[in-house]
């Protein structure tokens, strides 16, 4: 499905397309080249992924409510190894 956009280049948002039949592609972000990659260069790309990512959500759903969720502890099952709260 991605051989129809373009490599190395950040895909995040989803397209969609007049029918028929209406179709919504959802492109990957796909980064090829014959010389390896150094940590550097992955970095850049991943935290241009990321930010892209959030922009999108923020622009589709509302903005993040960071810190505002309440970390919950999992169910225990009541061995010596639970947590204390």
């Amino acid at each position: 499905m991605n051989g129809f956009f373009p490599l190395n280049k950040v895909q995040v948002r989803k397209i969609y397309v007049e029918g028929p039949p209406s179709e919504v592609f959802k492109p990957a972000s796909l980064f090829f080249r014959e010389d390896p990659w150094t940590p550097a260069e992955m970095i850049d790309v991943m935290w241009q992924v990321c930010q892209q990512s959030i922009d999108y959500y923020e622009t589709t759903y509302g903005p993040l409510r960071r810190g505002e969720v309440p970390m919950t502890m999992p169910a225990s099952d009541g061995g010596d190894d639970s947590p204390e709260l």
